[in-house]
């Protein structure tokens, strides 16, 4: 089957085409625009092309990153790196995790234990802007423990609130109110998710994204960045409290 160069739109680049077929053609498109970039951009491209690394990595520099930002060989590429990349990762674990794909703007993966469904991971690609979520599980008694002495803070301070402070009392009998509706929450989320078991999966794959994406190094226990940002680029990991 022939493939117009045309036909690999800005809006998806997977759809109908197998990944040897995208490759081919955004190669082809790379080659046509040595007039667009340095030589030093077109080859970062094409090793993002062959998977040398990450998108997020530091091999181009920033004012050469900015100059191409624009140009729609450099948003598709982005996408193609990290959506195959993606899948190849999360293949990986197929018989535990479901991926959802829906080859138009957005790949998933989500943990199923017994019912309870949680997100690991999200790509958006919407217009080719790459936007990825991990959702990484941490402990949340340290949050309880939070709340609770902020509640007891509070709770000693009414009385003199009450006497010098005016409407700070008021104040602080609305925060004790909210605080306290938080705590249910939590520890009620804590009490379901004690029954999750597949929290050093989730971690596990979160964790390996962080190390293809650069936010933490395989050497590092705790993820080090949470964010980072890149012309067309964004990934961040939250924290989920179990």
């Amino acid at each position: 089957m022939k493939i117009n160069l045309q036909d690999i739109d800005e809006t998806n680049i997977f759809d109908n085409y197998k990944k040897e077929e995208i490759y081919t053609k955004l190669s082809e498109q790379l080659n046509n625009q040595d007039y667009l970039m340095s030589k030093t951009s077109k080859k970062y491209l094409q090793d993002l092309l062959d998977f040398k690394y990450s998108v997020f990595n530091n091999e181009l520099d920033l004012n050469q990153r900015n100059n191409i930002a624009n140009l729609d060989i450099y948003k598709k590429i982005n996408v193609f790196n990290t959506y195959y990349k993606a899948l190849e990762i999360l293949k990986k674990y197929d018989k535990n995790i479901l991926i959802v794909d829906n080859y138009v703007d957005n790949l998933s993966a989500y943990t199923n234990d017994n019912g309870l469904i949680k997100l690991i991971y999200s790509l958006d690609y919407v217009k080719n802007n790459v936007d990825i979520t991990l959702n990484r599980l941490v402990s949340n008694a340290n949050k309880i423990k939070q709340i609770e002495d902020t509640i007891k803070y509070l709770k000693n301070s009414l009385y003199y609130d009450r006497i010098y402070g005016g409407n700070i009392w008021k104040e602080h009998i609305e925060q004790i109110a909210s605080l306290e509706k938080e705590l249910q929450i939590v520890k009620a989320n804590n009490k379901l998710n004690a029954k999750y078991s597949n929290v050093l999966l989730n971690n596990e794959i979160v964790d390996l994204f962080a190390n293809e994406y650069g936010l933490k190094n395989s050497n590092d226990k705790d993820i080090k960045i949470r964010r980072k940002e890149l012309p067309n680029l964004r990934v961040e990991i939250k924290l989920q409290y179990k």
